[in-house]
C-alpha cells in the first residue's frame, strides 16, 4: 500500500471511523457469508474501523483482522473487543488457515501491477474450498484522490485479473451501489474461490 494511503488514515483515523463505522453492506455480508461455513474463520483484509469484524464475530465466525494504519488498528480494536494486527497487503504470511478473506474497499488501494502477485499470496492464506472477497471503484484509472491512492477496475479488468493463474476461480463479479449517504459511486464486487490440486 502507499505510503501516502497509510498516513491518510493514520492522520483521519477518527473521522474515517466515525464515517463509516455505521454503514449498512449487509447485504455484502449475505453473498459472502454463504460460502462460509458456522463458526469458520475470517480474515479482514484492512478491516478500518472494525465494523465489518465486529459484525462476523457476533455471528460467532472466528475473525482475524489487519489493517495497515497503526490508528486504524488502535480504534479497531478497541470497538471490536479484540487486538488488530497491524500489517501491510504484502506482509500477509498465513497459509491455509482461513475459510474466507474479506477485503470491502481495501485492495483498491493496491497497485493493479502489485495485485498480480497479491493475489497467489491471499490463495495461500485460504484454505480449500475458501473464499476471497473484495470490492473496488467502479473505473479504470490508477490515481491519488483525496489524499489515498487508488486503482479502480471495469468488471472486465477484474474478469480478466480472475483469470489469471492464481490458484482461485471467479464464483462472482456484480455491481453495487454506494451506502453512504451522499455518495453516488458505483462499486463492482468479486468473490473468488480457492480450487483444490487434484490428487496425483
Amino acid at each position: 500500500m502507499d505510503d501516502r494511503t497509510i498516513k491518510f488514515y493514520d492522520q483521519y483515523a477518527e473521522e474515517f471511523f466515525k464515517a463509516t463505522v455505521n454503514a449498512d453492506v449487509s447485504g455484502l455480508y449475505e453473498r459472502f457469508l454463504q460460502y462460509i461455513p458456522e463458526e469458520g474463520h475470517i480474515l479482514d483484509l484492512g478491516c478500518g474501523s472494525g465494523r465489518d469484524s465486529k459484525n462476523f464475530i457476533d455471528r460467532g465466525y472466528k475473525v482475524e483482522s489487519v489493517d495497515g494504519s497503526s490508528e486504524m488498528c488502535r480504534l479497531a480494536s478497541d470497538y471490536i473487543g479484540q487486538k488488530v494486527r497491524c500489517c501491510r497487503f504484502d506482509e500477509i504470511d498465513y497459509r491455509d488457515e482461513f475459510d474466507g478473506i474479506w477485503a470491502c474497499s481495501s485492495l483498491l488501494h493496491v497497485r493493479k501491477e502489485e495485485m498480480k502477485k497479491l493475489l497467489p499470496q491471499l490463495a495461500a492464506a485460504l484454505k480449500c474450498g475458501g473464499v476471497l472477497y473484495a470490492s473496488f471503484k467502479n473505473g479504470n484509472e490508477e490515481k491519488i484522490e483525496g489524499g489515498r491512492f487508488y486503482s479502480h477496475y471495469t468488471l472486465d479488468e477484474l474478469r480478466e485479473l480472475a483469470e489469471a493463474e492464481a490458484g482461485m476461480r471467479l464464483q462472482e463479479l456484480f455491481l453495487s451501489e454506494d451506502v453512504c449517504p451522499g455518495r453516488t459511486r458505483q462499486w463492482i464486487n468479486i468473490i473468488l474461490k480457492k480450487f483444490c490440486q487434484p490428487i496425483e
